[in-house]
């Protein structure tokens, strides 16, 4: 039997390594060439989460073995997608010494101010950014918005309690193309001038900003606060960019949004197409409630499903696990 061309080969292998991601691995070991073509995807989107099991354990083992036996520019050119969670200090520092071509970084951390001087001095540029500032600076630190690090960040995520990110409502103007922004937002509605003031700055400081997400802790005890939040954001803050959202730290859901399989930048956007409309009108309204959790709009093709999306669980994601 005549063998296929090399580069219908290629396509072949590709195609199969991006369609079925889990046996992108096998794949790559079929021969040499085709570790060639299927090895920069299979490393491409990278998750490492703490060792909390044997699983988990043989995969941060795995990777850090890998790290150890490739060129560390091949880490550079290929992992574009990384998430890093909970790891020791010296597991963080070694990975992202070498994955400096990271695009989208998620890295969740404990309390350590050393990790966080480390990474500002980083030659990382992430244009997508999520973390918990706090976890990663001194007591009273605040975050250098203006440092090479966060030059290039359009989206960032911070998992930072209202009390901490409220102080630093000035620094995000030094944010030069931050269009997307989400952060926490449970907190007694008593206290709600200092948090609009806030959210003010920010919304008027950041010249660029399309979208500002602010995430409601989800669950049946924080009703009230949602439903008091929402009226407030309505209310006083009467600006179609921001959004109200139910949320929780998940790996899952912001690697899916990282791949395009499904995105909660995307699930805001539409509402805010939505919100600008309404206040086009005059009809001032903050689309999400404690009792508005599931989105529905009219699509082309029948009811389209924005929130939550179905198809985003822990137990089938497109992940690969190192």
């Amino acid at each position: 039997m005549p063998a296929l061309p090399t580069e219908l080969e290629q396509m072949i292998f590709v195609t199969a390594a991006l369609d079925y991601p889990l046996s992108a691995p096998k794949l790559a070991l079929v021969a040499r060439r085709t570790q060639l073509w299927v090895e920069p995807l299979v490393y491409e989107a990278i998750i490492v989460q703490h060792p909390s099991n044997t699983s988990r354990k043989a995969t941060v083992d795995g990777f850090l073995y890998a790290i150890s036996r490739k060129p560390a520019d091949f880490f550079a050119r290929h992992v574009k997608i990384l998430i890093l969670s909970y790891l020791k200090q010296s597991q963080i520092t070694r990975i992202l010494s070498v994955c400096t071509g990271v695009v989208s970084l998620g890295c969740w951390t404990g309390c350590n101010a050393q990790l966080g001087r480390f990474i500002a001095r980083s030659p990382l540029r992430p244009r997508r950014l999520s973390t918990c500032l706090e976890n990663t600076m001194a007591m009273n630190e605040d975050p250098d918005f203006g440092s090479p690090f966060y030059r290039n960040v359009t989206h960032l995520e911070l998992d930072d309690s209202w009390s901490r990110w409220m102080t630093w409502a000035p620094a995000f103007a030094l944010l030069p193309r931050l269009t997307h922004l989400a952060l926490s937002f449970t907190f007694p509605v008593q206290i709600g001038n200092m948090l609009l003031d806030a959210l003010r700055q920010i919304l008027g400081g950041c010249k660029t900003l399309e979208l500002c997400v602010l995430f409601l802790a989800a669950g049946s005890g924080q009703k009230w606060y949602q439903s008091s939040n929402s009226l407030f954001v309505e209310k006083v803050i009467r600006d179609p960019r921001v959004v109200m959202m139910p949320w929780s730290l998940s790996h899952v859901r912001w690697a899916s949004e990282c791949w395009g399989s499904w995105s909660m930048w995307s699930c805001a956007g539409a509402i805010a197409l939505r919100q600008r409309e309404l206040y086009a009108r005059g009809e001032s309204q903050c689309i999400l409630t404690a009792h508005c959790i599931s989105l529905v709009f009219p699509g082309p093709c029948g009811p389209l499903t924005l929130w939550p999306p179905s198809q985003v669980n822990e137990s089938s994601t497109s992940s690969q696990l190192f």
